[in-house]
């Protein structure tokens, strides 16, 4: 996917990561858009091999919600694999496993009295795990499953073909799965009536599929025709979650409690390590359907009861929120300023950059200029990536520790980045060697 003419260049002296990563990394895990390279990296910044520091607007798409090396997380993580009890829940149990899943019992809310966790590596394998047990719990009577246009919710398996958005050009729906627009919640309740879906599946804030925020009534709702037609409400929260928005639920934030909740990606702080809640019932009509060996690691859930306890102890969900104030205000005046910007939209830590064309072309949607954009950012010292099915939405995800200095000095690189794609100064073809989406 990535061409290895595109890595070398001016500022770029130290190709040979990236060659020997494209030489013997199967292009089929790759994701690219510039040549990042990263040697170390410390809360929200990274550093390259040649020293070059860079600040990650992005947290590794939300994955290093806590930033990188933090402090709770490296001490929890070497702690434990000094002890290693064990290598997951598979054949065995472990304290910290169980200490995890009863943490997120406590914290997560839900709709059951009677719920019970799945652990697993990867957002993509808590919602195939969710969707293979909410399958076998609804049996023959109901097939279907209901998602979003655009929607996106794993890489893999079950989860893959439930997803409207996809890298390499998508992969068909699964048996029984159907789609509405994200957003329309007419069309999501006139298809639950027909009473043949097992479950809808929803992003509080759809993410890869463009940074949509919905209206305020729009998961209300959803939990309103679920609970009308015995439909279960599973939320994705994998992205978005994590306090993000100000609370650790993004579906909290619209009052609603899901019947499923999927998380992942900043739940191990960095280490592999995804969650998916539901009721009893549901994971008790699929005894063993879902089984990874290292799942329940210890020294991942070390990790995520690390992330647990510093997003409570460090204020971090409002940090988040104050955070997210000073960053909707700095989104709204980088509008004013470029002609490219067609929409911010924006909650807590949480943002997208929508770039169309001038109204003279027809206001298409500016993929090509956004690539340029982050190029040209990552050339100045920040990364960022598109998101969106034409590539044109800049996604913001910084880690929660992040300075609002550092925010601002992120986005001032956005900006001059911005205003050398609109001058005509940046290559934006160059970026196409990458692959990206």
């Amino acid at each position: 996917m990535t061409s290895r003419n595109a890595l070398t260049g001016a500022g770029f002296p130290h190709p040979d990561l990236y060659t020997r990563d494209s030489a013997a990394v199967a292009c089929s895990e790759h994701l690219r858009f510039f040549p990042l390279e990263v040697d170390r990296a410390a809360g929200a910044t990274m550093t390259a091999p040649s020293g070059r520091e860079l600040i990650d607007l992005s947290a590794g798409w939300g994955a290093a919600v806590l930033g990188y090396a933090h402090p709770a997380v490296t001490e929890a993580v070497s702690r434990t694999v000094r002890r290693m009890p064990g290598v997951g829940v598979l054949s065995s149990t472990n304290p910290l496993s169980v200490e995890l899943a009863e943490r997120l019992l406590a914290d997560v809310p839900g709709r059951d009295a009677e719920r019970a966790v799945h652990l697993g590596l990867a957002g993509s394998d808590a919602n195939s795990a969710a969707l293979r047990a909410i399958r076998a719990w609804a049996g023959p009577e109901r097939p279907g499953i209901l998602v979003f246009e655009n929607s996106y919710h794993g890489g893999l398996g079950p989860a893959q073909h439930v997803s409207g958005f996809a890298a390499a050009g998508g992969v068909p729906l699964g048996p029984g799965v159907e789609q509405v627009p994200y957003g329309d919640a007419n069309a999501a309740e006139a298809a639950l009536e027909s009473r043949r879906f097992a479950a809808i599946v929803v992003e509080p804030i759809m993410a890869d599929g463009g940074l949509v925020i919905p209206a305020p009534d729009f998961l209300p709702r959803l939990r309103e025709a679920c609970d009308r037609t015995g439909t279960l409400l599973m939320v994705d929260e994998v992205k978005v979650g994590m306090g993000r928005t100000g609370s650790l639920l993004a579906s909290s934030f619209d009052g609603v409690a899901a019947d499923v909740v999927t998380l992942g990606k900043g739940l191990g702080g960095g280490m592999p390590l995804s969650a998916a809640l539901a009721p009893r019932a549901v994971w008790d009509s699929a005894p063993g359907a879902s089984l990874l060996t290292t799942a329940g690691n210890p020294v991942c859930a070390a990790a995520g009861l690390a992330v647990l306890g510093a997003i409570e102890e460090d204020g971090l969900l409002a940090h988040a929120a104050a955070l997210g104030t000073v960053l909707e205000t700095a989104l709204t005046e980088l509008r004013e300023r470029h002609p490219l910007i067609a929409d911010v939209r924006s909650r807590g830590l949480l943002a997208g950059i929508e770039l169309r064309s001038s109204a003279a072309e027809g206001g298409r949607p500016a993929g090509r200029e956004t690539a340029g954009a982050l190029r040209r950012a990552f050339e100045l010292g920040a990364v960022a990536y598109p998101v969106g099915p034409d590539s044109n939405v800049i996604e913001l995800t910084p880690a929660l520790v992040i300075t609002e200095r550092q925010l601002r000095d992120g986005l001032d690189v956005l900006d001059a980045a911005l205003t050398d794609v609109e001058a005509g100064e940046v290559d934006c073809d160059a970026a196409a060697a990458f692959g990206g989406w």
